[in-house]
């Protein structure tokens, strides 16, 4: 979406040269004249700080995003360490259990960037992984167990958090609408504060769309946390944990 409004700037700022342009010819000149250049601070302070507001919202999602698909995945490897130890066997089933769980990762992911992933689903692999443990019946193995289940419960308060941030991590038509009406004010009064000048008019006109862009483009680009881009999240760590366990010798 973000995109979007960026074509719609680059579009604006063609209009807006050319409205001064043309309406310079009637009633522009002593209109023109009575704008400030000092009217540009204040519109610049406000889109400087919609920006701002824009991009701590959406760094601090894909942090956050990044943070919570480490911490799952470093729980499973945790839990699948502390079942070999316990016990070899209880080791393979729970690695094949979570690869199981990690193999559907693609999928989820995409689900997660369609905004169509919810918590109803139940995790395939993960809840045979909680089960398995939950139902482990060695004796002397409680504390051991424990431990495990709650590496298990880490990666499921994780899988929770990634997937609400996906439901509310993009910023909407209302924050990018209004980053776009305020760029396109600047735009406009650019224009005008300069319409006397057709070169001096296109320069700044132009310079400051392309630094309006720019920075609307850094912000797109971290949108979506999970997005298939190169700047998006994805499941690597979790897919390291979905190659079939390890044999005994």
């Amino acid at each position: 979406m973000g995109f979007l409004f960026i074509g719609l700037l680059l579009a604006s700022a063609i209009g807006a040269v050319l409205a001064t342009r043309l309406s310079f010819r009637g009633w522009g000149p002593p209109t023109f004249a009575q704008v400030s250049a000092v009217t540009l601070t204040p519109l610049s302070v406000v889109f400087g700080f919609t920006v701002a507001f824009l991009a701590a919202q959406v760094w601090g999602s894909w942090d956050r995003a990044v943070g919570f698909v480490g911490q799952e995945a470093s729980a499973l490897q945790e839990s699948v360490v502390l079942a070999e130890a316990l016990d070899p066997a209880l080791g393979r089933a729970l690695a094949a259990d979570i690869a199981v769980y990690a193999a559907a990762a693609p999928a989820e992911w995409r689900a997660m960037e369609a905004r169509t992933e919810t918590l109803r689903a139940p995790p395939a692999g993960l809840l045979q992984a909680v089960h398995r443990v939950a139902t482990y019946s060695r004796p002397d193995a409680a504390a051991a167990t424990d431990r495990i289940l709650a590496a298990l419960d880490t990666a499921l308060d994780a899988r929770r958090h990634r997937i609400l941030i996906s439901e509310t991590g993009a910023l909407g038509l209302g924050r990018w609408l209004a980053a776009a009406v305020l760029a396109m004010c600047l735009q406009l009064t650019i224009a005008m504060v300069h319409a006397h000048d057709r070169r001096a008019q296109l320069l700044t006109v132009a310079v400051f769309t392309v630094a309006a862009v720019t920075a609307l483009a850094m912000v797109a680009a971290f949108d979506q946390p999970f997005r298939a881009t190169p700047a998006g999240v994805q499941p690597h760590a979790l897919l390291e944990l979905a190659a079939p366990p390890r044999a005994l010798p």
